[in-house]
This record gives structure tokens, C-alpha cells and sequence, in this order.
């Protein structure tokens, strides 16, 4: 069995979730442009067939526009507000086998503990400095490669995990 203890800090953690956040931006914007495109249609429309219903067509789309601007300024304050749960920071412990992988997440006086198959992995992303483990396509568990005790026990991991070096 290999383990290995990632501490992150409270700055870490905000650095983590900001880069999550960053990868959403091109969505957001995709939604706030199809809300312009519907509200100039509507107002296009409604100019040219004098029709009320277009009204509606118009409320949508600064509906879909204002969602999209929510979601583009909101949720950096939100994920910034949010890591104040971090505040001591977090300690991730993993422990790899062959067939299967736990996290134990400690933050405080909370832990919580899961256990894995590697099958059940959905996306792994892979920096110089870490590897984010994503057991869903939300939430990710991220794993310091200069946490391991030995360049063989990383070695191992990446063979568990199917990454190549």
C-alpha cells in the first residue's frame, strides 16, 4: 500500500477553486451572448411585426443575459467566500492499492472518508505540481506529487491511475 499526505493551505485551496471556476468562463459567456442574440432578434422582430408576443421573446433573453452575468460575477465572490471554510487549510491522506484508492479529508475537527475503484475515476488532470482526481465531473480530490515518499511510489500511482509520465 502507498500513501501520501497532501496539506493544502487556505491559499492553495483558493487557488484550486479559482482555476476550476476559470475553466467555466467560456460557458458563461457562450450563455450570455445567445441571451444578446435573443434580445436583439425580439427587439428586431418586435419593430418589424409590431407583435406584443415578441415582448415575451425579450424578457427571455434579458433573462438568459442576466443569468449568464450572475454566474460570470457572482460565483468568484461566492468561491472566495466559500474557502473561509479552509481557513487552517486541508489534509488530504490517500492510501493506493492496487484495485482500489481511499481519501480521508481533514478540515478542523471534521473527516470525512472515501474509497475508490479506479474505474470509478471520471477525469484526471495532471499539472507539474499536482494531480486533481475527479470521482465525478464536480469535485475533485488533488494529490501533491511532492508529497510521495519516494519517486518509485509515484511511479506506482501513475500506473494505478493510467497516466503516462
Amino acid at each position: 500500500m502507498i500513501t501520501n499526505e497532501s496539506i493544502y493551505t487556505q491559499e492553495e485551496c483558493l487557488i484550486s477553486a479559482m482555476s476550476q471556476y476559470k475553466k467555466r468562463i467560456p460557458l458563461f459567456i457562450i450563455v450570455i451572448l445567445l441571451g444578446l442574440l435573443v434580445v436583439i432578434s425580439s427587439i428586431i422582430l418586435l419593430i418589424a411585426t409590431n407583435n406584443p408576443d415578441m415582448g415575451l421573446l425579450l424578457a427571455l433573453g434579458v433573462f438568459i443575459v442576466a443569468l449568464g452575468a450572475i454566474m460570470l460575477i457572482y460565483l468568484p465572490k461566492r468561491v472566495k467566500k466559500g474557502n473561509m471554510i479552509f481557513k487552517n487549510g486541508v489534509k488530504y491522506l490517500y492510501s493506493f492499492e492496487e484495485n482500489k484508492f481511499s481519501v480521508a479529508c481533514k478540515m478542523d475537527k471534521s473527516v470525512s472518508k472515501q474509497e475508490f475503484t479506479y474505474d470509478q475515476i471520471v477525469k484526471k488532470d495532471v499539472t507539474k505540481d499536482e494531480i486533481r482526481i475527479f470521482p465525478n465531473k464536480y469535485n475533485f480530490y488533488p494529490l501533491k506529487l511532492s508529497s510521495f515518499k519516494s519517486e518509485e511510489d509515484k511511479n506506482k500511482v501513475f500506473k494505478y491511475l493510467k497516466i503516462e509520465d
